[in-house]
């Protein structure tokens, strides 16, 4: 799939509001598509290909999909997966394209559902760190699980009702070793501000994802620092296409992705 991905003219404001919405809303895609249309927001400018996303929040999914090329047999790892299908980053990957790979998120709730819907996800309950070992509070926002997070003075939840429980840690790491995996094609990170800390019990150069996708927030200057030390670069092409999340692949293989 190669696209000309030249960014319309479309408004470009306050996306935390639209993520809250977006993360609480049971309404039917076409009901959403007007709401988000009458106030204004936008995630990222429309996508030029031909291509409409099917599941994930906006065009995270249709940039997945240009950079693999619709490669079908790969493995991901989605850290903070939130729901199955809707608003899932990698969901497109397993129905349409063959994928499997690992699903990790504090919130236990998901699993019944994952088991049903998603047979080559295997899913766990973790709140992943830079430790294994005593379980840490969480705080899953009432409304919104997306915004769930393990910092309760968070900047977007502070003032919304949360309900505390504790979650087991984890390391990516040790994850990644109970189930033998090698290496990683897509790796997807969206645990709202826990970025650090999960990034320190990861090798990434054990595993080197060829893609990862990750919330920027308010943590742009780590994430830069991080995967720049690592040998890792922001694909700038896709910048204009989502205005959340930021898109690293090893610089050896950026400039090809830039050239599609």
């Amino acid at each position: 799939m190669q696209l000309d991905l030249r960014p319309s003219r479309l408004w470009v404001l306050t996306v935390s509001i639209a993520a809250v919405f977006l993360s609480s809303c049971q309404a039917e895609e076409t009901e959403e598509k007007k709401y988000i249309k009458f106030l204004g927001f936008r995630l990222g400018e429309v996508w030029p290909g031909p291509e409409e996303k099917l599941y994930s929040h906006a065009n995270e999914e249709l940039i997945i999909r240009d950079f693999f090329g619709d490669r079908k047999g790969g493995t991901f790892l989605d850290v903070g997966c939130s729901t199955p299908i809707e608003f899932s980053t990698t969901y497109y990957l397993e129905k349409h394209l063959g994928w499997s790979g690992i699903g990790i998120d504090a919130l236990h709730e998901y699993a019944p559902e994952y088991r049903r819907l998603r047979p080559k996800t295997k899913f766990y309950s973790y709140f992943v760190t830079d430790h294994s070992d005593e379980p840490q509070d969480f705080y899953r926002v009432i409304g919104a699980d997306g915004l769930s997070s393990g910092n309760k003075d968070g900047p977007m939840i502070k003032d919304m009702p949360k309900a505390k429980r504790k979650v087991p840690t984890i390391t990516l790491n040790e994850l990644l070793e109970q189930n033998d995996v090698t290496s990683i094609d897509f790796m997807s990170m969206d645990i709202e501000g826990g970025a650090p800390k999960a990034l320190a019990g990861f090798d990434i150069k054990k595993y080197q994802p060829k893609l990862i996708c990750i919330e920027a927030g308010g943590q742009k200057a780590f994430i830069e620092t991080y995967f720049t030390a690592h040998g890792y670069e922001r694909i700038e092409k896709y910048r204009p296409f989502d205005f959340v999340n930021w898109y690293y692949a090893p610089a050896a293989s950026t400039e090809q992705a830039e050239a599609r």
